[in-house]
């Protein structure tokens, strides 16, 4: 697990993004959530956690969140009233991640919980955005489809991007993700 956390979530282990998401393949349910304590236990201390939304056939969806930051989004004007238009009714970390693990269980058939962009960062407007043009006609596309905000939005790409490039860098030359992860 520790490289996928270096490939797909150098920027929450850097403190630049309140969460990542990542697919993990296992073949043992018990081994996977060993493995998630694991990274709880060597992060946790810094900052960072580790849960699993949702389990599908060999397959897991992994978030890594940093509770701080996550509890900060969640609180920026507007968010809420977004969130609670889409049944979160418990404002709180633990409340919202509840619901949207039971959002994912209600997709499983029909789609994806649009609202996750708002659980990894995303700007507000964007999300709308996506929802309101089905993912499409956005201005640009990165880390996330913008909608509006295109030079603010640019940038943050080149940062997300120089981040991950060093952190690629920094493991290979044999950095542990425990030297790696920003305490916040």
């Amino acid at each position: 697990m520790t490289e996928y956390l270096m490939r797909r979530c150098a920027l929450t282990l850097a403190g630049l993004k309140c969460a990542s998401l990542f697919t993990f393949p296992f073949t043992d349910a018990d081994q996977l959530f060993s493995c998630v304590g694991d990274m709880n236990t060597l992060l946790n201390g810094k900052g960072v956690y580790v849960i699993v939304l949702r389990q599908q056939g060999c397959k897991a969806l992994v978030y890594v969140y940093r509770k701080s930051r996550l509890a900060e989004d969640l609180a920026q004007r507007g968010v809420g009233e977004y969130l609670r238009a889409a049944g979160y009714e418990d404002g709180s970390v633990a409340g919202c991640l509840d619901r949207l693990r039971n959002r994912f269980e209600e997709y499983e058939k029909t789609g994806f919980p649009h609202e996750i962009g708002l659980f990894l960062g995303y700007p507000l407007y964007d999300v709308e955005g996506f929802c309101a043009h089905c993912g499409k006609n956005h201005l640009l596309c990165g880390y996330w489809k913008a909608y509006r905000n295109v030079e603010a939005a640019r940038e943050i790409f080149r940062r997300y991007k120089a981040c991950e490039a060093a952190y690629r860098r920094q493991f290979a030359q044999g950095k542990s993700i425990a030297q790696l992860v920003v305490a916040m």
